[in-house]
């Protein structure tokens, strides 16, 4: 896939993630979609589209929420590289470990986007940081959860095939 249909797949989850996240709640849950499209890109082993989709995801949902500028890149870029390790081990039943992996890096990197906000901006914005995680991260799960047959289907479809060079 190519590394401007990451990008712009970043780009478009982040402005839906300003525009509609906040509207789209369950409780207090709310879904990291650019996070999501990260970890769809890495599920596959692309770490250059994972890297750039958190990159550039990440700046724009930082400059479209005015949270210190890079502070969610850095954290997405953790994610993609945790994410395409998971993708490359060959194990059998990839599709659940990857599952589990993504709750895992949603809890992670949302403690981690603290840290980093604190470090960066002074106090965390939240009075109970890891009680708002957790339902954010089965949240974020769960969308991941639901897209990633698609991303599978649409991969078979449209991507690349390897073939016998005569």
């Amino acid at each position: 896939m190519s590394l401007a249909l990451a990008a712009l797949a970043a780009v478009a989850a982040a402005i839906l993630q300003a525009s509609v996240g906040p509207y789209v709640t369950i409780g207090d849950a709310t879904p990291d979609l650019v996070l999501v499209v990260v970890l769809l890109w890495a599920s596959f082993g692309a770490l250059d589209g994972a890297m750039v989709a958190a990159f550039v995801g990440g700046i724009v949902v930082d400059a479209l929420l005015a949270r210190p500028m890079g502070s969610s890149s850095f954290v997405l870029l953790l994610a993609a590289g945790a994410t395409t390790l998971v993708a490359r081990t060959g194990a059998r039943s990839r599709v659940p470990l990857l599952v589990l992996a993504a709750f895992a890096l949603s809890v992670a990197t949302a403690l981690l986007w603290f840290v980093v906000y604190g470090a960066l901006a002074g106090p965390v914005p939240a009075p109970d940081p890891v009680g708002s995680v957790i339902p954010d991260a089965i949240y974020t799960t769960v969308v991941y959860s639901a897209a990633l047959p698609i991303a599978i289907l649409l991969r078979r479809r449209f991507g690349e095939q390897e073939r016998v060079a005569w």
